[in-house]
């Protein structure tokens, strides 16, 4: 029994360094074997659930090539029409009704590089609407300009004596995009439109013969008539048309150089965001464009505009243009020309290298805003202020706003001035950098919110697409904002090298990029791939990086994962001392750890027992 006692110490401190269990002090679940894992990430990924579309009704795009009549068609969610002769005979629609709601629709080739036409009525060549009417619902499924409720695409398309109806439909309603149409003796009532253009030409004639249009209550980001021409692009106003865009929170007009064509017609812009940006105007026998009371600039032209016994009237517009407030009226390198006129108003106007020619006695009214003048105007109506000391130098420049008092004696407080600025888009030749097109935005507010992804798509010089864009496109508005976009005609191609963090897809370098290549050309972007890139380390390339031809755009992505200090560098294998987690250091360093304190017990009770084992041999002696 006594011997047993004595060997107890001895077996704890074998226990103790032996390799049983021992409690931790972290534990850290081994991970998955690396195929096990494998099979597991598949097995996730086969589970995944799938977005259910639910019972969508089947599309149904109908094509109508003959003579119709007092018909009714109702074309919801999944129905469209198309309207276009085979031959070159004409084809009638007569007193239809139709009825149109839900989204539009494609028939389009998934498989070409053209832009797919997205619609609820599409118009082709030789196709006659007499006595219809077109009430409208819905929306648009794309972002673009070959969106459209009603797209008209073809020569020698009439309207005659139609009624067109749409409220709260959000997208374009009305294309003209190739072609020549005509509204004859027809009416327009455009409500509450939403996001894009209610009216959207491209390089289509389209003439308003006796017709009229009304738009109010618009909402969109876009204007509500929209046109950018670049070749053969045209707007007419013709025998009595009238054109009233009145009351909405979107700019009214955005023309660009679009030839806009005025004969005994009126045109009425009012109370809007914006008034008429752009156009090349011409206004003959006794018509009338009036802009009035519009938060921005209410006409600003870059085109030469030409006004011959006819009459424009530009007042109470509120636009800011180079310093100055409530434009009217702005000319920019360009000629106003005035033929047999005796009634224009052109309000308060800049021109900035303009001239304004007059023939025969023509007169006009108006105040031309130069700085100096400017200045003069304000020192005249306005009191001087008293001399002030250092102390109080400056102090009202400080106050947000200023009080006054009304007639009645009450302290009223003028709301601080809103700054506003101006937006460029500049699209430039992707190899040549040289400007191809311009487009301004005037006096937006500050502090707005705003996106100009779709009027930079939509602004694309003919037989232009875009490369790539630089610049703030969407964010809030703090001060004047330029975005230049790279182009390159559609017969070229190009190669562009991203380079992403694996783990995110997000961008970790700027873009390398090839343009201006054709179709049969050898390419080779290598010296782009696997660049270094402070932080990171090459991962792999998606694809080829040098080729023999290209039949479209390419885009290879680069990716890298981040390099994590202190962490084990490629091929390293860990060593006794580095283990590969945390946990596996701190299970070690405690394994040491109770092994010393062990060996430190041993050696005390051997030196124990030796120490009393010579005691008692001393006593027996």
């Amino acid at each position: 029994m006594f011997m047993q006692k004595k060997l107890i110490p001895f077996m704890i401190a074998a226990a103790m360094l032996s390799e049983g269990p021992v409690p931790l002090l972290a534990r850290e679940e081994k991970p998955a074997p690396a195929k096990e894992a494998e099979t597991n990430n598949q097995d996730d990924k086969e589970k995944e659930p799938v977005e259910e579309s639910g019972q969508t009704p089947e599309m149904q795009i109908e094509t109508i090539s003959k003579n119709t009549a007092n018909k009714t068609f109702k074309l919801e969610e999944g129905k469209a029409l198309r309207f276009e002769s085979t031959d070159d005979s004409i084809v009638t629609i007569s007193d239809c009704t139709f009825e149109l709601s839900g989204k539009t629709l494609s028939d389009g080739d998934d498989k070409t590089r053209n832009l797919k036409e997205y619609f609820k009525l599409f118009v082709g060549d030789n196709v006659v609407f007499d006595h219809c009417d077109f009430k409208t619902q819905g929306s648009q499924t794309m972002d673009s300009i070959t969106d459209s409720n009603l797209f008209l695409q073809g020569e020698n398309i009439v309207f005659k004596k139609c009624t067109f109806s749409a409220s709260h439909y959000e997208g374009r309603y009305l294309s003209a995009y190739m072609g020549e149409a005509t509204f004859l003796d027809c009416h327009f009532d455009i409500q509450d439109h939403l996001k894009q253009p209610a009216f959207n030409v491209t390089e289509a004639k389209v003439q308003f013969d006796n017709t009229t249009i009304d738009m109010t209550g618009m909402e969109a980001d876009q204007p509500c008539v929209y046109a950018n021409s670049q070749d053969s692009g045209a707007l007419s106003f013709v025998n009595n048309s009238k054109l009233t865009i009145k009351d909405n929170k979107a700019d009214a007009m955005q023309l660009n150089a679009t030839p806009v064509e005025l004969q005994n017609s009126k045109v009425l812009v009012q109370n809007n965001q914006n008034g008429i940006a752009g156009g090349t105007w011409t206004l003959k026998k006794k018509s009338n464009v009036s802009s009035l009371e519009n938060a921005g600039i209410g006409l600003s032209i870059f085109s030469p505009m030409t006004i011959d016994d006819s009459t424009m009237l530009l007042n109470g517009n509120t636009g800011q243009i180079d310093g100055f407030i409530d434009v009217d009226f702005f000319m920019n390198n360009t000629t106003l020309v005035l033929k047999n006129v005796k009634d224009v108003t052109l309000g308060s106007y800049v021109s900035q290298g303009s001239t304004i020619e007059k023939e025969d006695d023509s007169v006009f009214e108006g105040t031309k805003l130069v700085k100096d003048e400017a200045e003069t105007l304000t020192d005249m109506s306005e009191p001087k202020k008293e001399e002030t000391s250092d102390e109080t130098a400056g102090a009202d420049e400080k106050q947000p706003a200023v009080d006054e008092k009304d007639d009645a004696g009450d302290v009223q407080q003028k709301p601080a001035e809103v700054k506003k600025f101006d937006v460029t888009v500049r699209y430039i030749d992707s190899q040549t950098d040289e400007d191809l097109h311009e487009y301004v935005v005037y006096g937006q507010p500050e502090g707005e919110n705003y996106n100009f992804q779709d009027l930079i798509e939509a602004n694309v010089p003919k037989d232009f697409k875009i490369v790539a864009v630089q610049g703030e496109v969407s964010g809030t508005l703090a001060k004047p904002i330029e975005i230049v976009v790279s182009v390159q005609p559609i017969s070229r191609y190009y190669v562009r090298v991203n380079y992403l963090n694996i783990e995110n897809d997000e961008s970790i370098h700027p873009s390398n990029q090839v343009v201006g290549l054709k179709e049969d050309a050898k390419w080779d972007v290598s010296k782009f791939d696997k660049i270094e890139i402070n932080g990171y380390e090459y991962v792999k390339t998606d694809r080829e990086t040098k080729g023999d031809g290209l039949k479209e755009d390419t885009i290879i992505n680069v990716y890298y994962k981040k390099i994590i200090p202190n962490s084990l560098q490629p091929n390293q294998k860990p060593s006794k001392l580095q283990g590969t987690n945390t946990s596996a250091k701190t299970n070690e360093g405690f394994y040491i750890t109770i092994g010393f304190v062990a060996l430190a017990a041993v050696l005390l009770l051997v030196v124990k027992f030796f120490t009393r084992k010579d005691q008692d041999e001393d006593k027996e002696e």
